[in-house]
């Protein structure tokens, strides 16, 4: 039940964080396509890539801490399912190009943030 609960505060903690991005996104950002959906996946996958590196060298990272983190807290802040539905979205509007788009450029920047989250770590831990 602990775990639960650990998990349960972490994504409530990054939804709200994914909610806040997406409004500070909307103030500054006029456009139909999903940046903050965007900028929210690669964020929460660098920190995913920072945290599982740090993990590996921190005991401060024990098994809570990362169920609070990374399953919660990232796991709270990407969004698949939003991804999920504005590519769909795109792809009814008769928008083709702006949906490979979307998926190449959030599976590309996704990836390579958690492995450049990994790689910083590994620089300097």
């Amino acid at each position: 039940m602990k775990e639960v609960l650990i998990v349960f505060v972490g994504s409530g903690l990054g939804g709200v964080t994914r909610f806040g991005c997406q409004k500070l996104t909307d103030l500054f950002y006029l456009s139909s396509f999903p940046l903050a959906t965007l900028l929210t996946n690669v964020i929460a996958s660098f920190l995913v890539g920072v945290l599982v590196a740090v993990s590996g060298v921190n005991p401060f990272l024990n098994k809570q801490m990362q169920m609070l983190l990374i399953t919660g807290f990232c796991g709270g802040m990407s969004t698949f399912s939003a991804f999920s539905e504005q590519t769909i979205q795109f792809i009814q509007q008769g928008q083709i190009g702006l949906a490979i788009i979307y998926i190449t450029a959030s599976l590309l920047l996704s990836i390579s943030a958690c492995l450049l989250g990994h790689q910083i770590i590994s620089t300097y831990a």
